[in-house]
């Protein structure tokens, strides 16, 4: 009596068949580059301009 429902995908790469989602997650890889490029460098950063030891330059970045 169920009618039989949309067919089930294949696998999560035919999700990048859909418009724009290749430009969606391009957008989001280079933001993320970003972000964790910068990141990378953040410690020595605030280190080398407020010229404190290890320990702050640690409360710095986390707050």
């Amino acid at each position: 009596m169920s009618e039989a429902g949309p067919e089930p995908s294949v696998g999560w790469a035919r999700a990048f068949l859909a418009p724009r989602v290749p430009a969606y997650v391009l957008a989001t890889f280079l933001v993320m580059l970003g972000w964790y490029g910068m990141y990378t460098f953040l410690g020595t950063a605030l280190e080398y301009r407020y010229g404190s030891g290890s320990s702050l330059t640690g409360v710095m970045g986390a707050s």
